[in-house]
């Protein structure tokens, strides 16, 4: 079962420890790779035309989010049409948002890929991430927040 831990540390005069004040600051994040899909990737390769490279960031994991969510301009740059559009519900309302078929990776651990996933296009790069990962991806892991050790853990 893959596994990756992460924490926020600090050193204490006891020594090295879990630092829960930042994990609260900033969230459960992991480094990802935001990819086309592997169906579109036929498809350019097909027409003769270059496979646009990944675009790397951090997520941010996200238990309130049903769907995944990518940086609508992160999508654009890597030239992904959407499919359809649906509406969501957040605390300020509901809207209706754009939804496309990307893939993830997650350099830097042995996380599995989620490739072919729908995603939800999102208004997010002004938060310093490229996107949130929902519970469409978490249905399919083990998530433990530790905040009294300032860590967390996915398991695939």
């Amino acid at each position: 079962m893959p596994i990756c831990n992460r924490g926020h540390l600090q050193v204490t005069p006891a020594g090295i420890e879990g630092n829960p004040s930042q994990l609260r600051i900033e969230g459960a994040r992991i480094a990802c790779e935001v990819r086309t899909d592997p169906r579109d990737v036929l498809a350019l390769q097909a027409s003769g035309r270059a496979i646009p490279p990944g675009v790397s960031g951090i997520l941010l994991v996200d238990t309130g989010a049903g769907m995944t969510a990518i940086d609508e301009s992160i999508l654009a740059d890597l030239g992904i049409p959407s499919i359809t559009d649906t509406r969501v519900f957040t605390p300020m309302g509901s809207a209706i948002q754009s939804v496309y078929s990307c893939s993830l990776e997650f350099p830097g651990s042995n996380l599995p890929p989620a490739r072919s996933l729908f995603v939800l296009g999102a208004d997010l790069g002004s938060q310093g991430i490229v996107g949130l990962l929902g519970r469409d991806v978490l249905e399919q892991a083990v998530l433990v927040y530790n905040g009294t050790a300032g860590g967390w853990t996915l398991a695939f």
